[in-house]
């Protein structure tokens, strides 16, 4: 009995991912290209997206961000990538779960924008399970 009871136990995946959380809580930078005097100037500023909660899926059959309107890949047990690209424009985000599920890490790049265009860099708090 103690050998099947150990051999269950085995079976049990510790410390892994969950497949879908909420995040939220975003505080970080921003790098942004405007034309307006003309010419290429840059834009540095701390940016966040303190109000906005996301629906973060790593699941590999079904890989999302909610809200969110990139087609989405699973990188990795805990990461996603998000792309859109078309009519000179293209938009790539990256979603990653630190290991401990405590936080996320999310970078985008955009071209094709005007005034959008740029880098952003966040860093923001798992809130919990999606329900």
């Amino acid at each position: 009995m103690k050998t099947a009871t150990y051999l269950l136990l085995l079976l049990i995946p510790f410390g892994s991912i969950s497949k879908c959380l909420v995040v939220g809580n975003f505080k970080g930078m921003s790098a942004t290209i405007y034309s307006s005097p003309p010419g290429s100037q840059y834009r540095y500023s701390e940016d966040g997206m303190t109000k906005q909660y996301f629906a973060v899926n790593t699941d590999p059959k079904n890989p999302s961000v909610t809200p969110g309107d990139l087609i989405y890949a699973q990188l990795s047990e805990n990461a996603v990538i998000g792309l859109v690209t078309g009519n000179n424009q293209t938009n790539i985000e990256t979603w990653v779960i630190s290991t401990d599920q405590k936080h996320v890490y999310y970078t985008q790049s955009r071209s094709g924008f005007g005034d959008f265009d740029g880098s952003k860099s966040f860093i923001g708090d798992v809130v919990g399970p999606c329900k």
